[in-house]
């Protein structure tokens, strides 16, 4: 009798192993969602030189960008630039095209296509905007009779601007998607979204 009882117990004890190990399931293995997203649905323009666009982009109370406008003389014309820039003292950089530097310590920012891939190399004609420097995105001359623009997003819709910024101490890339409507000074700024994880990429336009 005593004989039989001992293989019934070993039975009870592997069953319920076995049902502890199912239940103590990994949590990696429960899939999480890799990026932040939101809408903005908003816009930028020439009428917003004390009242900018703050972009706190993960929610912390830290502003990580900010959109407003500056009214420069250049040639002896006036010209109205649009532009985003990081807010001192973060690091936080925009994919930028080299080349002169504008009247106010800036680059011009790049359009990016659907997909591109923002990483640290950004591309062969592209790279990340220094720290003293602005990120321009359109700008705006009027001698009364003709108003003339100027930028690479001239009359582009639903383009897409290259971002990093730090949280906690750690860079993520993310986007801000962008359209300005032909003959008009002023800017869409519509979403944007950024990967949760540190040091890794997204493509332009990736909500999931």
């Amino acid at each position: 009798m005593f004989r039989r009882i001992i293989p019934l117990i070993t039975v009870l004890l592997l069953f319920v192993a076995c049902k502890k190990e199912k239940a103590y399931k990994p949590a990696e293995d429960i899939p999480t969602n890799k990026y932040y997203y939101k809408t903005l649905n908003t816009n930028i323009d020439s009428l917003q030189y004390n009242h900018p666009l703050l972009l706190d982009l993960n929610a912390d109370e830290v502003i990580d960008f900010y959109l407003s406008s500056v009214l420069l003389e250049n040639n002896d014309r006036p010209y109205l630039y649009l532009f985003i820039n990081r807010k001192t003292p973060n690091q936080n950089k925009i994919i930028v095209r080299p080349g002169e530097e504008l009247p106010l310590n800036a680059l011009w920012a790049i359009p990016l296509e659907k997909n591109f891939k923002i990483w640290e190399n950004a591309s062969a004609d592209a790279q990340w905007s220094d720290d003293q420097q602005k990120t321009a995105l359109l700008n705006v001359t009027d001698d009364g009779s003709i108003r003339t623009f100027g930028g690479e997003w001239i009359g582009k819709k639903d383009k897409y601007l290259g971002l990093k910024f730090k949280i906690a101490g750690k860079y993520h890339y993310g986007w801000l998607r962008i359209s300005h409507k032909a003959n008009e000074a002023k800017l869409a700024i519509l979403d944007y979204a950024y990967n949760k994880e540190p040091e890794t990429s997204i493509l332009a336009g990736q909500t999931q």
